[in-house]
């Protein structure tokens, strides 16, 4: 190594043992990136503008009910990417099998999320899991 003093000791490098493939973390299975959905939220009109990085909120783009924390379920069309709650999802998404926002049809599965908040902080009751169900995968 030039500028190295001659008894710096050397280290080898070698990038044949570094992994390429990325993890799941609720199934620890592997995602490969074709199976990635870029999602689309539709900003709240509620945001304010001069702050972007702390005030993004997001809303439903059919009844402009805002997520937060609280918001328990919303779904992902993945054929575009946009993002409507769980409610008009059923009532208007699913009947017609087609986007809320730009009438694209879709064929593949709608990505379930639900809020993964720490909402049980001030709660007095005991809360239990049910059922597994991963805030990141698919449903």
């Amino acid at each position: 190594m030039p500028g190295a003093p001659a008894s710096a000791p050397v280290q080898q490098t070698s990038t044949a043992s570094v992994e390429k493939k990325v993890y799941d973390p609720m199934n620890n299975q592997p995602i490969r990136p074709k199976e990635l959905v870029n999602l689309e939220f539709t900003p709240s009109k509620s945001s304010k503008s001069d702050d972007k990085e702390f005030n993004n909120r997001y809303m439903c783009p059919s009844c402009y009910k805002t997520f937060n924390n609280s918001f328990s379920d919303a779904r992902a069309i993945q054929e575009c990417g946009h993002v409507t709650c769980g409610e008009c999802f059923k009532k208007f998404v699913a009947k017609e099998s087609k986007c809320l926002v730009c009438s694209k049809k879709y064929k593949k599965t709608p990505i379930t999320m639900q809020s993964a908040s720490t909402g049980f902080a001030n709660e007095t009751v005991a809360v239990q899991a049910k059922t597994y169900n991963p805030s990141l995968g698919y449903m």
